[in-house]
């Protein structure tokens, strides 16, 4: 199989300090191939329903994906909505970060 992209997987969590000031820590970071996946109007409308925000979809081999909640393509971040393993692959429906220009 070809890949058409480079995909950065994190995991971001809340940390709270003593004083309970929010931060957020970035850690398991991974670089990965991937395949963008076209999200049809039928799968976007499915996810709507479902309550997920599907802006992107990128397919990764499954060894690979361990759980993050983040992702970096083409330097816009994502945040992983849903994950699904079929064996080989893991395809990962994606969300546009705010501060990348996502809705809320």
């Amino acid at each position: 199989m070809r890949w058409d992209k480079v995909a950065v997987l994190y995991t971001v969590e809340t940390v709270i300090d003593s004083e309970g000031n929010h931060s957020e820590s970035k850690g398991d970071e991974s670089t990965v191939f991937a395949n963008v996946r076209n999200i049809g109007l039928d799968s976007w409308a499915a996810a709507r329903n479902l309550g997920l925000h599907a802006d992107a979809s990128l397919q990764v081999r499954s060894p690979e994906y361990k759980g993050q909640n983040r992702c970096e393509v083409d330097g816009v971040e994502y945040e992983v909505e849903r994950s699904y393993d079929t064996g080989e692959y893991t395809t990962l429906t994606l969300k546009r970060r705010l501060r990348n220009g996502g809705a809320a």
